[in-house]
């Protein structure tokens, strides 16, 4: 039985996830957020756990002696990952009792690694969230538990995010009680799938205009890295200037 959980999270999911747990028979004995410079919601997340100083971390020193030494110290049950850019050594990922557990917004085995909602419409693969156990791979580990979500052909990289977002908490909250009661049994990954890294949506933002693309593939990219406030794709004029794209439906 799950009761002492270190939570490490990001962004809107995260904060939704923790409201969650905080009303459930467990203890969040340690945070770990994202440094200021990558941090959404961070401080939202550390006024719901209440926590002393001396247990909130952040991910850039995630896996430095002090800090692993620090969470063993916890004697956790579980770490959980909602939303969490870090990879966790072997030395953090066999601290937990029980295991820890990643949420990733792919269907996986499809995009895994970085950007998966919008390489889902890029490459058209299924969209979908996945809890998976953490493994030393890339979301590469067993699947507790996963959602595909329905993609439509007006979604936009935001539309998709928000929906996926929704999703997520949705199957965590149905997921819990096995999760808690840790009564459940994970699957293997289907062979396959693909994997991205952060720097690949670089090459698919920038648009050459010398370079032949099929319609489709044009407007997927363009749908896909519609996420406003973000910048997205873009071309550039002869003088270098970006000019910056954005796909609106009607």
């Amino acid at each position: 039985m799950i009761n002492r959980i270190i939570f490490a999270g990001n962004n809107q999911i995260a904060v939704d996830i923790l409201k969650f747990l905080v009303t459930q028979n467990v203890k969040i004995v340690g945070l770990i957020i994202h440094p200021e410079k990558f941090s959404k919601k961070g401080q939202e997340l550390v006024s719901l756990c209440q926590l002393p100083k001396s247990r909130i971390f952040y991910g850039d020193h995630l896996n430095t002696p002090k800090i692993i030494k620090a969470i063993r110290e916890l004697k956790p049950d579980l770490f959980l990952s909602i939303n969490f850019r870090y990879l966790l050594k072997d030395e953090i990922i066999n601290i937990p009792s029980y295991g820890c557990i990643n949420l990733h917004f792919g269907y996986l085995p499809y995009n895994r690694g970085v950007f998966a909602d919008a390489w889902s419409i890029i490459d058209d693969t299924p969209a979908g969230v996945t809890y998976h156990l953490i493994d030393s791979g890339i979301d590469t580990g067993k699947i507790v538990a996963q959602l595909q979500v329905e993609k439509l052909v007006t979604d936009t990289g935001k539309s998709l995010y928000q929906k996926l977002t929704r999703t997520a908490y949705n199957l965590f909250v149905t997921t819990w009680p096995s999760i808690y009661q840790w009564n459940f049994s994970p699957k293997n990954q289907p062979a396959g799938g693909t994997c991205h890294k952060r720097t690949d949506i670089n090459d698919i933002d920038f648009i050459n205009l010398e370079k032949r693309y099929t319609a489709k593939k044009l407007i997927n990219i363009l749908r896909a890295r519609t996420f406003s406030p973000y910048s997205g794709a873009y071309f550039t004029t002869q003088k270098g200037k970006k000019i910056y794209l954005r796909l609106t439906f009607h």
